[in-house]
């Protein structure tokens, strides 16, 4: 009989340690979905599939630490006895798996993003401070694209990063004091395509010039990003050339495919086309040059336009 019930008061307490941990992860992640980018970004059938989901995760999440604390500090007649240590054990472990979790979806991957600039819009053109004893500062849309290039944000991530800032009211043609670069320009700059494609659709003015006095047409031309060239060529004088190596973006196509540059996309044969079609003066001096001899493809695309 003894036997009987204490196998009873054993499931009765699992049973209600369970039905109580859904209700309480239930509330909890309904609490905080706000906090996140989806509560703005998310339809109502994916905000409501990503309570449930993490819900029922949670909970299974809750079900093993129990486990976990019985084998530890339990004991053969629990929860008549030892409850007070499995209950200590089992919160202390929950917390640290938390605060774990949050920070690994947040901070290191990333999967997950709070919506902090809801709270402090003013956030969105502050100045970030990075690099060597922090001396780089940055606007946050460019910054994006900086991360993206040192490898510090996963690629796919990018564009919901830029979405909060731009929702929070981030200037999407952002110059620093003294400076002409834009985020636009960082993003072509940085083999960031996908970043420079979404300021496009925000209203970055893509005839804006940096600081050697280059578009972001040229940008894209020499990193070989077709798909951003094939935007800013129908906004972009073709015929404008930079300040510092007096060329224009066909020629800086041209000098990409033969000398690729870091956030290289490989695509610059396929934006001198782009350009060659829009009207874009092909020069006497790269049709001499050894290297555009030396590659079919490019020299048939420069002879082009003499046809």
């Amino acid at each position: 009989m003894n036997g009987e019930q204490g196998h009873a008061d054993w499931l009765a307490a699992l049973r209600a340690y369970l039905a109580f941990s859904l209700g309480l992860n239930l509330l909890w992640e309904a609490m905080q979905l706000p906090l996140y980018t989806i509560w703005t970004t998310g339809t109502i059938r994916a905000k409501a599939f990503a309570v449930i989901h993490c819900t029922f995760a949670d909970v299974i999440i809750a079900a093993l630490i129990l486990v976990v604390a019985l084998c530890v500090v339990g004991s053969d007649h629990w929860p008549q006895r030892r409850s007070r240590e499995v209950f200590v054990l089992t919160v202390a472990v929950g917390l640290a798996y938390t605060i774990y979790s949050e920070r690994l979806n947040t901070t290191v991957r990333q999967s997950w993003t709070y919506r902090c600039l809801a709270l402090d819009r003013s956030r969105a053109n502050a100045l970030i401070h990075w690099g060597n004893n922090d001396c780089v500062l940055t606007h946050p849309l460019h910054f994006v694209s900086d991360m993206l290039f040192n490898g510090v944000l996963q690629k796919g991530k990018e564009l919901a990063l830029v979405d909060v800032l731009l929702e929070a009211g981030a200037f999407v043609d952002f110059r620093k004091n003294g400076k002409r670069e834009t985020p636009l320009i960082g993003a072509a700059s940085l083999g960031a395509e996908d970043v420079g494609l979404r300021l496009l659709e925000a209203g970055a003015e893509p005839e804006l010039r940096g600081e050697w006095g280059e578009s972001a047409l040229h940008w894209a031309a020499l990193l070989g990003e077709e798909r951003l060239a094939g935007r800013l060529i129908t906004r972009t004088d073709l015929s404008l050339r930079d300040e510092k190596y007096n060329s224009s973006p066909l020629g800086w196509a041209v000098h990409g495919c033969f000398n690729p540059p870091a956030g290289n996309q490989g695509r610059q044969r396929e934006v001198a086309a782009l350009l060659v079609a829009a009207g874009a003066k092909v020069e006497v001096q790269w049709l001499e040059s050894e290297e555009v001899r030396a590659d079919p493809s490019m020299l048939t695309v420069l002879r082009s336009k003499m046809a």
